[in-house]
């Protein structure tokens, strides 16, 4: 069955596959920035959307926010390149979905993505931060239907 829990151990499966330009990590997880240089941090959120006529089967509706974050100190556009990055790997994009609780195969599903957004979202954080950050989101949306 695909569940939030499903989809969202998928995408970081395949995000920690596929990606390696930056280090990242997953929006619960606890996390110290005043080490890193660049990083991305992943959101993925799925609502339930009901069962497609067709098929019967249940759809949920998926919503992927990576936030690419960059020392202000370094190049302007270094958070953009990150956000290039993560763009080229979501866009349009099909993911298998594993439940990686059981045994991680065989796929027992899809995720479909849409179009990238991607944002400018710089400013000043906190202060006591004393960092500034660049920071870049990008956003897809898509689709989660079982095989």
């Amino acid at each position: 069955m695909i569940n939030h829990r499903v989809v969202e151990s998928s995408v970081f499966q395949h995000f920690a596959t596929q990606f390696s330009a930056s280090p990242f990590h997953v929006d619960a997880a606890p996390f110290d920035p005043s080490s890193s240089e660049t990083w991305v941090q992943l959101e993925v959120g799925a609502t339930q959307s009901g069962p497609v006529r067709k098929t019967g089967k249940d759809v949920l509706r998926v919503r992927i926010i990576a936030h690419c974050f960059a020392r202000l100190a370094s190049d302007r556009y270094t958070s953009l390149a990150i956000a290039d990055q993560v763009a080229v790997l979501l866009d349009h994009g099909v993911i298998d979905l594993r439940d990686y609780d059981e045994s991680g195969e065989p796929s027992i599903g899809t995720l479909t993505l849409h179009e990238v957004d991607i944002r400018d979202q710089s400013l000043a954080l906190d202060e006591s931060l004393r960092v500034d950050w660049q920071h870049v989101t990008v956003s897809v949306s898509g689709f989660a239907i079982e095989k």
